[in-house]
């Protein structure tokens, strides 16, 4: 018979947690196209209005041009029915 200490259940318990999601790491074909596709269309937009953007703008409020590349809202991970 093993006898594990509280800490060591606690930290079995967590790893047991930890592997149950960690399928989300690794997504699978459709969903890492679709995180392709998303990824190339931001960078596409990007690379296309470089041409006609400036190195450098002094504002009065820095940071405040963040405002005109917005990051979009990521996608939300499904997961999937147990089994």
């Amino acid at each position: 018979m093993v006898c594990f200490l509280k800490s060591e259940v606690v930290l079995l318990e967590r790893l047991e947690e930890l592997e149950a999601v960690s399928y989300l790491l690794d997504p699978q074909v459709e969903a890492r196209a679709a995180l392709w596709e998303g990824a190339r269309n931001d960078a596409e937009a990007f690379l296309e209005a470089l041409p006609d953007a400036q190195a450098f703008v002094q504002r009065d409020q820095p940071g405040a041009g963040l405002k005109e590349w917005p990051i979009a809202e990521p996608m939300a991970p499904t997961v999937p029915p147990s089994p």
